[in-house]
This record gives C-alpha cells, sequence and structure tokens, in this order.
C-alpha cells in the first residue's frame, strides 16, 4: 500500500457517519486530486490536505450543512436531528482547526453558549408541557373519584382535567415545531460562524503589518508566513458540466479557443480540479489551516475558457464570496449560487436553471432565454437587458420595478408570463429593471 492509498484508507476510517455513496463520493475526488497532483509523499500530501483526521472533519461539516440546506422545503426548519448534526459537526471542525488568535476558542464558546441557551428554552417548555399533562391527569382521577359522592364537583374537575388534557394534545405539536425551529436556528449560526472561519478574514490586520510590513501574510499554527501569489495552468481537459464550490475566488467563465482552466492568487487558496465522467470538478480547499490578511488587497481569479462550439450542460456553479462573470457561454440546467458578489452575464442563452443570490447585483446584457428562468435574490438589484425573451415578471418586496426605463408602481409586474420563454427576477430588498 502506498502513501496515497494509505491516507485515503485513514481518511475513510474518519468518514463513517457519512452514507456509503458519500463516502465513496469524497474519498474518489480526494484520491484523484492526490494523484493528478503528484503527491507521492505523507508529507506532501498532509501539507496540501492537512491530516486525514482534520480533512476528514472538514468534509464531515460540509456534508452535514449540505444535507441540512437539502432537507429545508418551503421555507421551514429542516427536522431536529439535521439541525444538531450540522452544529455538533461544525463544532468539532472549529476545534480540530489550528485557529489562532483565540479565534476558535471564541467561535467554540460562542455555539457552546448559544446552544446552552435554546437547550435550556427546549427544557423548560418539556417541562411546562410534562406539568400540563401530570395536571389534566391528577385532576381527572380526582374527577372520576368524586362522581359517586359528589357529582357537580366530581364533573367540574373531570371537564377541567380533559380540558388539560386537550391543551397537552394542542401543545405537542407546538412543542415539536418549537425544538425544529430553535434547533434550525443554532444550526443556521453554525453554519455562519462556519464561513466566517472559511473566509480567512478574521485576524487584526495590524499584527501582520507591525510584523511583516506591507506583505501577504498567512497565520499557520499561531506563526506567521509570508504568501507570495502565482498562476497556474490547472487543466485543458474537455468537459460538459461543471462542479464549482469556491470560498474566495472571483469567477471568469467565457469563450476562448480551447478548454482550459487556469488560476491567479496565493499558493493556499488554489483549487483541487478533478474530472468525474464529463462534470470537471473544481473546489477551493478549506481555509482550515489558518488565516491569511493583507494591506493592499490580493487577486484571487479563476478563469474557465471553453471553445466557442461549447457550453455548459447542467451542474452548479457554487460561490462563497467573490464575482461571477460569463461572458458568451451558454449555460443549460445550470444553477448559480452566489452568497456575497455580483453576476454578470453577457451575450449568452440560459436554458433553464435558476440564480440564487444571498447579497450582490445580478445584471445581463444581450441576454437569451429558452424556456423560464428565475433570479432570487435577498439583498440586491437586478438588471436584465435582454435580447430574446417573450415574457416577464419582476417582483421586490422593498424597492422598485422598471420595465423599458419606466417605473412601474407597482410591488410586482408581469407581461405574457404563460409564454415560451420567460424571465422571473425576484429580489427581497434592491430594485428590478428590465428592458427588451
Amino acid at each position: 500500500m502506498n502513501e496515497r492509498e494509505k491516507y485515503i484508507s485513514d481518511l475513510s476510517s474518519y468518514l463513517s457517519p457519512l452514507t456509503a455513496a458519500e463516502r465513496q463520493d469524497a474519498l474518489e475526488f480526494y484520491d484523484e486530486f492526490i494523484a493528478d497532483g503528484g503527491l507521492d509523499s505523507r508529507q506532501a500530501i498532509e501539507k496540501r490536505l492537512g491530516t486525514p483526521r482534520q480533512l476528514s472533519r472538514k468534509i464531515l461539516a460540509d456534508y452535514s450543512i449540505k444535507a441540512n440546506d437539502q432537507s429545508k422545503k418551503d421555507g421551514q426548519p429542516a427536522s431536529p436531528h439535521s439541525s444538531w448534526r450540522v452544529f455538533w459537526w461544525v463544532l468539532i471542525a472549529i476545534i480540530t482547526s489550528p485557529l489562532t488568535f483565540g479565534i476558535g476558542l471564541v467561535a467554540v464558546v460562542t455555539l457552546i453558549a448559544l446552544a446552552a441557551c435554546l437547550f435550556g428554552v427546549i427544557i423548560g417548555a418539556l417541562a411546562l408541557v410534562a406539568s400540563l399533562a401530570v395536571a389534566a391527569v391528577a385532576t381527572l382521577y380526582v374527577g372520576i373519584g368524586l362522581i359517586a359522592t359528589e357529582p357537580m364537583t366530581g364533573l367540574f374537575y373531570g371537564g377541567i382535567g380533559l380540558s388539560a388534557i386537550g391543551g397537552f394534545m394542542v401543545c405537542l405539536p407546538l412543542l415539536y415545531w418549537l425544538v425544529r425551529l430553535l434547533a434550525q436556528a443554532i444550526a443556521n449560526f453554525a453554519k455562519f460562524v462556519y464561513q466566517k472561519i472559511q473566509s480567512r478574514r478574521e485576524v487584526a490586520l495590524m499584527v501582520g503589518y507591525l510584523n511583516h510590513g506591507d506583505r501577504d501574510v498567512d497565520f499557520h499554527n499561531g506563526r506567521p508566513r509570508v504568501q507570495r501569489q502565482a498562476s497556474w495552468q490547472l487543466t485543458n481537459r474537455r468537459f460538459d458540466k461543471v462542479d464549482l464550490d469556491v470560498t474566495t475566488a472571483n469567477v471568469r467563465i467565457r469563450r476562448g479557443a480551447a478548454f482550459r482552466v487556469s488560476y491567479h492568487g496565493l499558493t493556499k487558496n488554489k483549487p483541487l480540479v478533478v474530472k468525474k465522467g464529463q462534470t470537471l470538478v473544481i473546489k477551493q480547499p478549506a481555509s482550515d489551516r489558518g488565516f491569511f490578511f493583507n494591506i493592499n488587497g490580493f487577486d484571487d481569479q479563476l478563469t474557465i475558457t471553453l471553445p466557442r462550439d461549447a457550453q455548459i450542460n447542467g451542474g452548479t456553479i457554487k460561490m462563497d464570496s467573490g464575482d461571477l462573470d460569463i461572458d458568451g457561454v451558454d449555460l443549460t440546467n445550470t444553477k448559480i449560487d452566489v452568497a456575497s458578489g455580483n453576476v454578470d452575464l453577457t451575450d449568452l442563452t440560459l436554458n433553464g436553471g435558476q440564480a440564487e443570490l444571498n447579497s450582490g447585483d445580478f445584471t445581463a446584457h444581450q441576454l437569451r432565454v429558452s424556456g423560464n428562468y428565475r433570479v432570487n435574490n435577498d439583498s440586491g438589484d437586478n438588471e436584465v437587458h435582454a435580447a430574446g425573451i417573450d415574457g416577464y415578471r419582476l417582483q421586490t418586496t422593498s424597492g422598485d420595478n422598471a420595465v423599458n426605463g419606466h417605473d412601474r408602481d407597482q410591488d410586482t409586474v408581469e407581461d405574457n408570463m404563460t409564454a415560451n420563454n420567460t424571465l422571473e427576477l425576484i429580489t427581497q430588498s434592491g430594485d428590478n429593471e428590465y428592458d427588451n
């Protein structure tokens, strides 16, 4: 057994909480990455990915978050088991990460304190419902005992007991709903903390400046390391679909002479790229091996080039913090998911799929739509200049809608939505602008 096989075997032993399919998918991804990267020694593998235990905690946290997001339907909280699983694995991932300047300790203490508070609320609610059940049974028992000697008094207590039992039955589903809601609240907070840690922006800027001057600085196990930027040609393999998951990079997808994926940025942010069937999988490594900051900012750019006869036929483009720019490359059944950043589309056709933005602007020029395409934006503006759309619907909770340069004094504006090719622009806080 070589070093790669031994590392993957050790990693597998830590991934038992995953399903067989999830575990196999993760192992195949990292096995292929190690092989493609030419990482022959255990030291080289762990320098790039961390120890099997450290990597497994990150994988388990990521899968628990993904499962929790998928289990939430129609705006309802996920199951308590799914939510507490997120809390537990995020907590373990933070504890086992070599964080600096007490940030890890602060995050752990905050999560535990919040969990303790919510657990206290749940216990209090359980105690209240349990006391109602005991009181109901006791009152009903007394009422039944008095029926023979004092019928009116017995009926009175019996009525109170039955009413209390009815109240208990009503409280049970409300209690379960409360448990689900509170569990989802702590899961959401755990995901928020985890994403903040992943962003590598929590270390005080002045510390790095005083120690290393005007240079890029990375902290690893409490020790500062100067980082340098470089460019890499990641792959030139042909692909049909993409599974993109990046944490800090800006992403540009454009036309070119051939298939090519390149990256310019810091070594520690260099994405992992493997091909699984016809899907190109691109993921930035976890930032759980330290924190990074600098004074003047840095380039973190991932560029994907496709020849003119190719398009992206499915998959997901997921970005935590960065802008997405797609120029001239058609998308079919491809989901765009951007947590914090802008989306800019130019001269392309969207055939199915959707775009989800948490915080950022969606802008499109010379846009064509085949079928229905929906843009959901929590906080940001949607602006589309279309070249081939038959119908549209604009909806905003807090903002304005404008069509062909004219403001519409309505929260929802739509036209010809029964047509074959339609566009929906939805924002909770922002403006919609559409012209055709």
